[in-house]
């Protein structure tokens, strides 16, 4: 971590806002830059948080951020309806070996949440970075056939019982064949070939497939 942003974090921390200011206050422009570059590019990359993440993938998408524990991720108004979307932002590192295929997962999921999805059918926003760059939102609505059946086959396999108390999986899992012919691109990077090592061989092509038939070529 930067030096500078490190010390502003520590007076934040143990001194107070007015310590706070009072040390920003002293940097010049071009620190102040560094400074929230470094800050942006250390959480748009940190695997124990996907806030940042979650916070771009809903803005690209069109939607206000919802701050909301336990509701969906974002909503925006169509008609004086509203619209409801649910996130699932995947990020690997450069250096890594995991590659992005256009999944994710659903946390603590039960049966009666599967039920409200169904009620509700927010739309999903499957989002991939490579070290926080984004790289691809895709967007489809839950109630995908081929999608809702996923998810229901996990439900039955792990939480045979039904609605049992306090009973849940830890997590239920889909990738983008599971909603593939139902997809709309909401963003694709436009130098794509040069993420490809970062992307499995299959998506990839699925996503070049997608960026021609939204431009016409």
């Amino acid at each position: 971590m930067d030096e500078e942003l490190a010390k502003a974090i520590g007076i934040y921390a143990t001194q107070g806002l007015q310590q706070f200011h009072e040390y920003i206050s002293s940097k010049s422009k071009k620190e102040l830059q560094n400074m929230l570059a470094e800050l942006i590019k250390m959480y748009m990359a940190d695997k124990n948080s996907s806030t940042l993440r979650e916070i771009v993938t809903v803005r690209v998408a069109g939607y206000e951020h919802s701050g909301e524990k336990l509701g969906y991720n974002g909503f925006r108004y169509e008609q004086g309806r509203k619209i409801v979307c649910e996130v699932k932002p995947v990020n690997v590192s450069e250096e890594g070996e995991k590659k992005l295929e256009g999944g994710g997962n659903f946390t603590d999921y039960t049966w009666r949440r599967f039920e409200r999805d169904k009620q509700e059918n927010p739309n999903i926003l499957v989002s991939g970075f490579v070290s926080g760059k984004l790289i691809y939102i895709l967007e489809f609505p839950f109630n995908t056939p081929s999608f809702k059946k996923k998810i229901e086959e996990q439900l039955k396999k792990k939480l045979p019982k039904g609605n049992e108390p306090g009973e849940y999986t830890r997590s239920v899992s889909f990738n983008y064949k599971d909603y593939k012919d139902y997809a709309r691109a909401v963003f694709i990077e436009p130098k794509l070939e040069n993420y490809r090592d970062h992307l499995r061989k299959h998506f990839y092509e699925f996503l070049k497939k997608l960026r021609r038939d939204a431009h016409g070529n």
